[in-house]
């Protein structure tokens, strides 16, 4: 009984999905005019799909039919009186409420993982060498390509030779605070990054706050960046 009700509910969902071949429709529309019980599942179909689409589009009245087709199938079990075609439409109801709501959670919460990689694909900060191309910078450029080979420990030794005299200092203490990212020392990076601030406060800001969303912290990840609330939207400077 339950496998022929389940074969009713895909065939009325692919007439309504508009998936139906030509000949699957004719047999549809000769079945709807002449078995009365499945006429009356279709009718029952129809109401609940204008039950969800015109009166339940946001998640709170979602979660609200949800509560109440709960009821409702509670209620079921315990009167063997109710009869099969509202347990039916309520099965129904509850799928088709499941359905919008993983697409509104589709739709309006961001993917911190896919925003997250994209902010550290900016490279932000690490065009050094294009802005200081006039200056003899292939020391730190070796240090650069190193770190860009994943050789993070001797990008880290290769900047030993730097100190605060050098007037790169601030391009070896972002070069570091990344290295030692990528090391999974995240202290040491974000204490590095403090020191850069003093520097160039944004850029300091921008890394500090991706460090903690990327560490999961993200309260303390909306002191230095702005987060999207939605699924469009970049990661931003504050």
């Amino acid at each position: 009984m339950k496998r022929d009700e389940d074969q009713d509910i895909a065939f009325i969902e692919a007439y309504f999905n508009m998936e139906l071949s030509e000949d699957g429709t004719k047999q549809f529309q000769k079945r709807w005019e002449t078995d009365s019980d499945f006429a009356e599942k279709v009718v029952h179909y129809k109401r609940s799909m204008d039950l969800v689409n015109d009166k339940y589009s946001d998640k709170e009245r979602v979660e609200r039919i949800i509560r109440w087709n709960h009821l409702i199938s509670d209620a079921n079990m315990e009167s063997s009186a109710e009869s099969n075609w509202k347990i039916w439409v309520v099965a129904i109801t509850a799928f088709l409420l499941l359905i919008m709501v993983a697409i509104w959670s589709f739709r309006s919460e961001p993917n911190y993982t896919r925003l997250v990689a994209q902010a550290w694909d900016q490279r932000v900060g690490l065009d050094f060498v294009v802005r200081n191309e006039t200056r003899d910078l292939k020391p730190i450029q070796l240090s650069l390509d190193t770190y860009d080979q994943k050789a993070y420990e001797r990008a880290l030794e290769s900047l030993k030779i730097y100190d605060t005299s050098d007037v790169q200092y601030h391009d070896v203490l972002l070069l570091r605070a990344l290295s030692l990212y990528q090391l999974n020392r995240w202290e040491e990076s974000l204490l590095t990054l403090d020191s850069l601030a003093t520097y160039d406060l944004a850029l300091a800001d921008w890394y500090r706050g991706l460090i903690h969303l990327t560490n999961g912290n993200k309260e303390k990840a909306t002191e230095y960046i702005q987060i999207p609330e939605s699924g469009n939207g970049s990661i931003k400077l504050k």
